[in-house]
């Protein structure tokens, strides 16, 4: 019989064999190249009551730790020939324990020079360095502000399209995509999420010192919090009509995003700016932007960056619930303590949805090699949620400071 820790082993090494697997199939019929990027990183807060996350549930600490930006990937590219090309990319994060995961799985086509099709597990083309956010090394940061490039939801399963174009010395991208992806990047906060009907077009240009970005998705996404749990149907068990706005049951969500980039040889640029929408629910809007600024110096590179991110709740949906507490027509005992409860148990959902945050970086890094350079950062994050009507709300919760230094590869 095969002990938990022998099964877990066995199961976290599935993806990894099945990936070589596959490059054993592809390298039978066509030449296989292999590519490779990553990052090993170390941090600590700067207080010993401070707690800095980089991701949900992972999280630096007063205690030095390795694991939460440290990840390691491995490409693999096989051309088919006729314009087929068949691409594969799997990656370990030290926040996942070192697991094995595909981020990248696809099938290409070159139907002309200029016009690409793609089919399977791919990565969303929203932002201006999501197409290799994992890939440290390609940009100035150790990690991409958060608040833009928040780890979730990002790979879906689907279609993608990619044509490229150029006008005079302006060369132009137009990437669309369709799919759906079941990735939970919430651990155990969640049972489980779909993200359906996900359509994004997102269009690049690269002009001389400048490029910009613009995007538009679309997509319709369910949480379920507990199997067979619906906030909805529990007040309902009290008499209590909440309709649809304490379920995020297949609702309406839309992002718009813009991003530009100037890059002067010496000195550089870079801002984006996200506008999430939600309809249906409880959850409101959210914005989040940053601007950063970078000077070379030699083989060093020193850059400092602002940001915020802001989601605004909908807090108006639990009146009635309140109203209802408060009213006396609930019989005394263990009803009132359930609904009570209940009640409770939604607020802090509520709450966990509130943002009022900014932060400031300010780095280092220093090109010591060909392929590799060492990269030094301190992030100071500030917390303000803004609440107002209940004991839950709290101000100044999770400002923290977080110092990381590490070194980022490709290969």
């Amino acid at each position: 019989m095969l002990n938990r820790r022998s099964m877990q082993f066995r199961l976290q090494l599935f993806p990894l064999v099945s990936f070589f697997l596959l490059l054993f199939s592809l390298s039978a019929h066509s030449e296989v190249k292999f590519s490779g990027f990553g990052t090993l990183a170390g941090g600590m807060t700067t207080g010993s009551d401070e707690v800095f996350e980089v991701s949900r549930g992972n999280t630096y600490d007063d205690k030095y730790d390795f694991k939460p930006d440290s990840l390691f990937g491995l490409q693999a590219s096989a051309d088919l020939g006729e314009g087929m090309k068949a691409t594969a990319q799997i990656t370990a994060r030290g926040a996942d324990d070192w697991n094995a995961s595909f981020e990248w799985a696809y099938l290409s086509f070159d139907i002309t020079d200029d016009w690409r099709l793609l089919l399977g597990r791919q990565r969303s083309p929203q932002y201006l360095y999501s197409d290799f956010i994992d890939v440290s090394y390609a940009y100035h940061w150790l990690r991409a502000p958060s608040g833009i490039y928040a780890p979730s939801f990002d790979s879906y399963d689907g279609i993608g399209s990619i044509y490229n174009f150029n006008f005079g010395d302006v060369e132009n991208q137009l990437h669309f995509f369709i799919g759906r992806s079941n990735d939970n990047p919430f651990g155990d906060l969640v049972h489980g999420i779909d993200i359906a009907n996900y359509i994004i077009a997102a269009y690049t240009l690269n002009w001389d010192w400048l490029t910009a970005r613009v995007s538009y998705t679309q997509r319709e996404i369910s949480v379920v919090l507990t199997e067979g749990f619906s906030y909805d149907a529990a007040f309902g068990a009290f008499g209590l009509d909440m309709g649809s706005d304490v379920d995020v049951d297949y609702d309406d969500n839309t992002i718009v995003s813009l991003s530009l980039r100037a890059d002067f040889g010496m000195v550089f640029g870079v801002t984006e700016y996200k506008q999430e929408e939600n309809e249906d629910n409880f959850l409101g809007e959210t914005d989040n932007w940053y601007v950063s600024l970078g000077t070379r110096i030699s083989s060093w590179t020193l850059h400092v960056t602002y940001g915020a991110n802001e989601t605004t709740v909908d807090d108006s949906v639990l009146d009635p619930a309140y109203a209802l507490s408060s009213s006396g027509n609930l019989p005394a005992g263990p009803a009132q303590i359930g609904f009570d409860a209940l009640l409770n148990g939604a607020q802090r959902s509520f709450d966990g949805s509130h943002k009022d945050q900014e932060y400031f970086i300010i780095g280092a890094r220093w090109d010591f090699h060909s392929s590799s350079a060492l990269q030094i950062e301190y992030t100071d994050f500030k917390d303000v949620q803004d609440y107002s009507v209940t004991p839950t709300k709290s101000e100044g919760l999770g400002d923290s400071g977080v110092f990381v230094v590490g070194v980022v590869t490709v290969f």
